[in-house]
């Protein structure tokens, strides 16, 4: 679900709820270029969305995770970098300690702003 709240008429912000970068989100990308209901928001808009899974080519992935969840980095190129990530959620160190600092390399390669973790947490 998107919603855009507006701040004295001249402020946008879409709030985006869990993101998974995926080949999901490629194929998103690819479907709404035919009906347009997603991406205009994210061109006009900064937006803020959760980002649920870390940003990684690890293969090993954190024993204790029954579904461990990660992003491929070649992915990231359909996000803006007027977008802003959470990382303070509960799969952000599915590939432990690595896979969080892997995750903060590719969102700043990417220009892709981030909080909620760094490697100093």
């Amino acid at each position: 679900m998107t919603h855009q709240c507006n701040f004295h008429g001249n402020a946008k912000v879409a709030l985006l709820g869990d993101l998974v970068v995926s080949a999901g989100i490629e194929r998103l990308a690819q479907h709404d270029k035919q009906d347009n209901t997603f991406w205009p928001i994210l061109e006009h808009s900064p937006a803020f969305a959760n980002l649920e899974a870390p940003i990684t080519c690890r293969q090993e992935g954190a024993k204790q995770k029954r579904y461990p969840l990660r992003g491929h980095p070649d992915h990231l190129r359909w996000l803006d970098h007027k977008m802003v990530v959470g990382l303070a959620n509960n799969h952000i160190m599915d590939y432990g300690v690595l896979g969080l600092e892997d995750t903060l390399e590719h969102l700043n390669n990417s220009r892709i702003q981030h909080t909620g973790a760094d490697r100093k947490s």
